[in-house]
């Protein structure tokens, strides 16, 4: 994975960008836990998140996306 283009767009402003690389992330969460789940523990301690996004995180930590 890109590290530098993930983390940056987890920083983004724009939710979109946000959801899009959650997205993204949800599908490797079984295959590169080690990566992935830091990655989601970061953006989860962010205090400024739409309780949608926040929520849409934690269900990218399970695997189970739409």
């Amino acid at each position: 994975m890109a590290e530098p283009m993930i983390d940056a767009a987890l920083r983004h402003n724009h939710s979109v960008i946000q959801a899009s690389i959650l997205h993204c992330l949800g599908h490797q969460v079984d295959s590169q836990p080690e990566f992935v789940r830091p990655k989601l523990e970061e953006f989860l301690r962010r205090v400024d998140l739409q309780t949608e996004l926040r929520e849409y995180a934690l269900q990218c930590k399970t695997g189970n996306i739409q």
